[in-house]
């Protein structure tokens, strides 16, 4: 079974993904926290609140195995 890929779910993730990546590195978002750690993290979260958001969004379904998704022969 061959999965169709959703183009316009995956143009909101890039779009959420960047426009987050550039409030926390190009702008004076982030200026109030003192820890380097937190700065860090919340930096590079991005990715992760896109594709929470593009799930929620797109009623997506994770499907998520320590194996992966490949059938082995």
């Amino acid at each position: 079974m061959k999965n169709k890929v959703n183009y316009l779910a995956v143009l909101t993730f890039f779009i959420i993904a960047v426009l987050l990546r550039y409030l926390t590195n190009k702008t004076d978002l982030l200026n109030g926290i003192s820890s380097g750690f937190i700065k860090i993290i919340l930096q590079g979260i991005s990715p992760t609140i896109a594709a929470l958001a593009v799930f929620a969004l797109f009623k997506i379904k994770p499907v998520l195995t320590l194996k992966g998704t490949t059938a082995t022969s």
